[in-house]
């Protein structure tokens, strides 16, 4: 898989990373090529625990980091408790991620890892996506933009996994709760998840 191969290289110059995990086909197809570029002991994949992220969503993406040996952690996320993310404005993706790289940011120097990795592909950086922002300002690598993996080369070297082991890293995309309620209503935990 030549995705595959191009992303491990990308994420061989990093010495450990710590991935920001959703258990979507982006960030899994990142968290398995950086167990497999830098070993079990130098990554971690990370989920934000909040009521923003559905539990059946979650329970998914832990099965999928048990599957490829990835070492998996919840951290718990305060983004509800953000009046700038309640008054959900069109870009409250911002808050919640800029609340979650926050977090995964201290976990990361308290794991001693090198760099926060997150899921965004060549393609995202083309898109609204106000939380790209977020990242930024906290440093964050995008390995698969990075080397230039687009949504297609994503959804590819999946469906070529899912051919050749009977199952991908995921062959759906996930989205935050948050993202599934229109803007300006104010979210609420009864709509998340």
């Amino acid at each position: 898989m030549q995705v595959l191969e191009t992303l491990s290289a990308t994420i061989r110059t990093y010495e450990s990373a710590l991935i920001g995990y959703s258990g979507g086909v982006d960030s899994t197809l990142v968290a398995v090529a950086a167990r497999r570029a830098l070993g079990r002991e130098h990554v971690l994949a990370a989920i934000g625990r909040s009521a923003s992220y559905p539990q059946d969503q979650r329970e998914a993406a832990e099965a999928l980091a048990a599957r490829f040996d990835i070492t998996l952690v919840e951290i718990a996320t305060h983004e509800l408790e953000d009046p700038n993310y309640l008054a959900n404005p069109t870009n409250r993706c911002f808050y919640c991620k800029a609340e979650l790289w926050s977090r995964l940011g201290a976990l990361a120097a308290q794991h001693g890892l090198a760099v926060v990795c997150d899921g965004t592909n060549a393609d995202d950086l083309h898109e609204h996506r106000p939380g790209l922002g977020a990242g930024q300002r906290a440093g964050v690598r995008s390995p698969l933009a990075e080397a230039g993996v687009g949504k297609a080369e994503v959804r590819a070297a999946d469906h070529a996994a899912a051919s050749q082991t009977g199952g991908g890293w995921r062959s759906v995309s996930a989205s935050a709760g948050g993202e599934r309620q229109p803007a300006s209503a104010p979210p609420r935990d009864d709509r998340l998840g």
